[in-house]
């Protein structure tokens, strides 16, 4: 799972939480700071980390213009979305292993 272009892997998974390299600015979250992990969104590619403080992730970007311009679209932080087109794993087989190491962990 590489960040294109970079040699940074796009999503980094660990014991204590993941780290989204997959939105313009990466970000940790802590397994006990996620509730749940949604897909079906207008973003078919991407997994939604449904945070339990999301205003915690939000301020996080505000000096990066092309997030402040998505923010227009979206009421949802750009950091808590996973790209999964940028990744070498399926979406489905992602969500998957998300959802069993969050059950895992917390």
């Amino acid at each position: 799972m590489v960040k294109v272009n970079k040699g940074i892997p796009g999503l980094e998974i660990s014991n204590k939480g993941i780290t989204n390299h997959t939105s313009l600015q990466s970000v940790f979250i802590d397994w006990n700071d996620i509730e749940s992990f949604q897909a079906g969104f207008y973003r078919t590619t991407n997994i939604f980390i449904h945070s339990k403080d999301p205003a915690k992730y939000k301020d996080q970007w505000m000096n990066n213009p092309l997030q402040l311009i998505g923010s227009f679209f979206s009421s949802k932080p750009e950091s808590l979305w996973i790209d999964t087109e940028t990744l070498d794993i399926e979406k489905k087989e992602l969500l998957v292993l998300l959802n069993h190491k969050l059950r895992e962990n917390t």
